[in-house]
């Protein structure tokens, strides 16, 4: 059973349409393919620098960042115009807002890159390109488990769960378990 259809059933509270659901679920698409893109983006900064590839995919991900912000938008007007309780729609818009700053945060951290255009030394790619990755992987992990409280289970029992280890000689390991 959704998030969704337990207060429709149970309560009868939350009376949204299928339409809400599916915006939902397109605007955390959004969110991971901003996601996939800022990781290309910084991988291409760090190797080759600022280029034509870098620019095109901080555009790319400046025009997933208005379409998130956009279908944000379009989500609350359904919300307010089909919701009774005004408690449970604004948790849930409060979740869809909190997770929208993630796109910004990709946003800004490229327009900082394009701006300010850092020189990375080359000994510290590969450590700037693992923490890019661990970002990128916690939020696909915050939206995997946004889309299961959003929407229930459905034989999905996963949890996101961050592990760190450090020593004395080596820098912190950061592993992400979904």
């Amino acid at each position: 059973m959704s998030f969704f259809d337990f207060f429709k059933r149970e309560a009868g509270l939350l009376q949204t349409s299928k339409r809400v659901e599916q915006q939902v679920d397109e605007f955390l698409s959004i969110v991971v393919e901003a996601g996939q893109v800022f990781r290309e983006a910084f991988h291409v900064y760090v190797t080759a620098g600022p280029s034509t590839t870098f620019e095109a995919q901080f555009e790319t991900i400046n025009d997933l960042e208005h379409k998130g912000d956009d279908l944000r938008r379009e989500i609350e007007t359904e919300l307010y115009a089909k919701t009774l309780i005004p408690d449970l729609r604004s948790d849930v818009l409060q979740l869809v807002e909190n997770i929208d700053k993630v796109t910004n945060l990709y946003k800004s951290n490229l327009f900082r890159l394009s701006i300010q255009r850092p020189e990375i030394p080359k000994t510290l790619h590969s450590e700037y390109e693992r923490l890019a990755e661990a970002a990128v992987e916690c939020a696909r992990c915050t939206d995997r488990n946004d889309t299961i409280l959003l929407q229930g289970p459905h034989g999905r029992t996963r949890r996101c769960e961050a592990s760190r280890r450090s020593s004395r000689r080596g820098p912190m390991k950061l592993a992400l378990h979904c």
